[in-house]
């Protein structure tokens, strides 16, 4: 993606914090980002209007439970018609997740486990913005990316 256009970003997850590292380190990456959050991958998929974001780009789910519940939200994502060609991001703020087979079966192009080293993280965030997609998810290049 080149550095002028402007990426459509949805952080979803009930962790305040992570949401907040998450946009901190988005605004440092010299890419244009308009970023909406939710708190449930229920009320995104309920109001995806809520911040004009109906086709983001990118969406960035916290799991912040079990494998078998992030799996079905991974799911719920890739169903929805609005959200089914995104890239799709999944990170463990809690370092509980440790099999992502299922996550990445059920569509997740990208998995983040302990985001709490913000240099690093940044990093990957960058390289998760710069990469296409549509080229990746073809060649089912998935990444899991451990901090």
């Amino acid at each position: 993606m080149m550095n002028t256009e402007k990426l459509n970003v949805i952080l979803i997850g009930d962790n305040i914090e992570t949401q907040i590292v998450f946009k901190n380190a988005l605004s440092k990456l010299g890419k244009l980002c308009q970023i909406g959050d939710y708190f449930s991958i229920d009320k995104a998929v309920a109001n995806p209007g809520k911040f004009s974001l109906e086709n983001p780009h990118i969406i960035f789910l916290d799991t912040n439970k079990n494998a078998t519940d992030c799996s079905n939200d991974v799911k719920k994502i890739r169903d929805w018609e609005p959200f089914k060609k995104c890239s799709l991001v999944v990170y463990d703020s809690n370092s509980q997740l440790r099999d992502t087979a299922a996550i990445f079966s059920e569509g997740a192009d990208v998995f983040i486990n302990k985001p709490y080293d913000f240099p690093r993280l940044k990093k990957v965030i960058g390289n998760i913005l710069s990469t296409d997609w549509n080229v990746n998810r073809s060649n089912v290049n998935r990444i899991n990316y451990f901090l």
